[in-house]
């Protein structure tokens, strides 16, 4: 089978099965406009390379789940969506925390120190 000509359902379904070349040709036509997408979301070039691989695990594991009457595309886009607002949501707290806490100064320090 050739998976390059392959339509996303049927890669699908080979990757089901079990065929790696299913998945393999899913994650080279998927990879780069996933990572792009999460990057526009997230801000953060790193994070969002983690974030995909991470989708693409999620991808994996979830294949059978995957419903054929919806286009691939749109299961795969909503899945990295929710994984990138999941990634805003637990590290809001800690960037909000950062931009609020007052500014340490040497008097501060000092005035701490004597304390």
């Amino acid at each position: 089978m050739s998976f390059s000509a392959a339509a996303d359902r049927d890669l699908v379904v080979s990757a089901a099965q079990g065929l790696e070349g299913g998945f393999e040709e899913l994650v080279r036509r998927y990879q780069r406009p996933i990572s792009g997408y999460v990057y526009r979301m997230v801000g953060d070039y790193d994070a969002a390379l983690d974030l995909t691989q991470e989708i693409f695990i999620k991808i994996y594991g979830s294949l059978a789940r995957y419903r054929p009457e919806f286009k691939f595309s749109t299961w795969i886009y909503k899945i990295a969506h929710n994984a990138a607002i999941d990634h805003l949501r637990r590290n809001s707290g800690r960037e909000r925390s950062l931009v609020n806490a007052p500014r340490l100064t040497t008097t501060n320090c000092r005035s701490k120190a004597r304390v």
